[in-house]
């Protein structure tokens, strides 16, 4: 067993439920011994930051010198238990299941009178408002449903509505897998076979008619063709979000409207910045933003930008600091950069220039070409925020040379940059420029038109 799997289970346990857990680890059926118990009552007991550790270093302080044969049976049972108590927490949220595990239960025991009432009590679902989370196990109740009603000469009202459920059910899947090869296409500029998925879209659309079918429809009509008014459907069904969604499915339905937000104020449209940070604001509240308790650095690069573009450096300020501690070690160094952003957009140039050069210390700075060349296209307008004219004509051709050697980046982005570098350099020679937005990345344009007074 892996340790990092105990770890993980631990880290998700909210306070009831570590209490409840301690009243759960004293059943007999478990067969915890009393330093099993102990070592539990310590593991549960360790903060959030002990928890952040190196595992070796959570284990060292847990077993302190118990030998490494007795630590791994301890770990074990606790995640065996721990793992009990996680699978009955999720099955107590899922009612529809839960009812249908008794009803088995009670008819391998004989016991009808039971089963009977579960099985009733589990059809009565169907009566109130369904969201996704119950669509799987219909399909179980609509089977078990045709068995026990199979040589009852009746009408069952309840089979219809249990097959629509199904058909709903197998739908909603299907176009979940149509949006990520549509996706995948986009991405990959061609198609994986000649198959025809906007028609396998369409039939389902005609046969299937539901509120989350057409959501699904209209979501892969977004990542196929890209058009705002099928944005505009989809983000309309996830601000009022009926029927209700798994919180994983709301958040694919999000991951893909983001991407098409960055997609359209990259290309220039800074409207759907403002987009971008209204779905950052449901994933904060859904308590999504985060995954494994860790911000991607993607997320946070975009983050940044749109709060930047739409409610200033105090916002992106605030961002930094209530989530700077979230981004995976291994990508802190990019907070260095991040806040040399804020820092030059509020005209603290000497604060901006002591980041960036603390950043180019970094692996990051060594090893990723994107960072580089943002650390080094910002360390050239802190130059010229400073008169530091010089310092600009001394750097400027190495960087251009840098990237025109192909550092993988698109071909847009390599006459974007390079475009900035020309244009920076004649600023420094003081020359008279003249700029286009389609002709540079975001933040070079914003920076180009504030440092020119709007004059452009």
């Amino acid at each position: 067993m892996s340790s990092s799997k105990l770890l993980a289970l631990v880290k998700g346990l909210t306070l009831s439920e570590k209490r409840d857990l301690k009243v759960f680890a004293d059943l007999p059926s478990h067969r915890l011994m009393p330093r099993d118990k102990l070592a539990l009552k310590e593991l549960l007991s360790f903060n959030s930051q002990t928890l952040k550790k190196p595992e070796g270093a959570i284990w060292e302080e847990l077993f302190k010198q118990a030998p490494l044969a007795e630590q791994n049976r301890i770990k074990t049972r606790l995640f065996q238990m721990i793992e009990k108590y996680v699978s009955l927490q999720q099955l107590n949220k899922n009612t529809g299941i839960k009812l249908l595990l008794q009803t088995e239960l009670y008819e391998d025991r004989k016991i009808d009178k039971l089963a009977n009432l579960s099985f009733n009590r589990s059809k009565k679902l169907l009566n109130d408002e369904n969201d996704f989370d119950q669509k799987v196990f219909l399909f179980w109740l609509y089977q078990r449903a045709i068995l026990r009603e199979k040589d009852v000469r009746r009408a069952d009202e309840n089979l219809d509505t249990m097959e629509n459920c199904l058909d709903e059910f197998y739908a909603c899947n299907k176009l979940r897998i149509l949006c990520e090869r549509a996706n995948r296409r986009n991405i990959i500029k061609k198609a994986e076979s000649d198959r025809d998925l906007a028609r396998e879209a369409a039939f389902l659309q005609e046969q299937v008619h539901s509120k989350l079918v057409q959501a699904y429809c209209d979501l892969f009509q977004l990542v196929s063709h890209g058009h705002e008014a099928d944005f505009m459907k989809v983000k309309q069904f996830v601000d009022n979000r009926q029927p209700k969604l798994k919180k994983e499915h709301l958040q694919e339905f999000i991951a893909y409207m983001m991407n098409y937000c960055i997609r359209k104020f990259n290309a220039g449209d800074l409207d759907f910045a403002r987009h971008y940070l209204d779905f950052i604001q449901t994933l904060e509240k859904e308590e999504l933003l985060l995954i494994g308790g860790v911000l991607g650095i993607g997320r946070l690069k975009n983050i940044m930008l749109s709060l930047q573009l739409v409610e200033g450096p105090d916002a992106a300020q605030a961002f930094i600091d209530k989530y700077g501690s979230k981004v995976d070690p291994k990508h802190q160094d990019y907070l260095l950069l991040a806040q040399a952003v804020i820092y030059l957009d509020k005209d603290e140039v000497d604060e901006a220039l002591e980041g960036l050069k603390q950043f180019q210390d970094s692996k990051v700075y060594l090893h990723d070409p994107y960072y580089k060349l943002t650390c080094d296209k910002l360390m050239l307008k802190c130059f010229y925020e400073q008169g530091d004219f010089p310092a600009i004509l001394k750097k400027v051709d190495g960087i251009k040379a840098y990237v025109r050697s192909g550092r993988r980046l698109p071909e847009d982005r390599i006459a974007k940059n390079l475009n900035f570098l020309i244009v920076i350099k004649r600023l420094a020679n003081r020359e008279t420029v003249s700029i286009e937005e389609s002709d540079f990345t975001i933040p070079d344009y914003r920076w180009l038109t504030k440092v020119l007074g709007g004059n452009s």
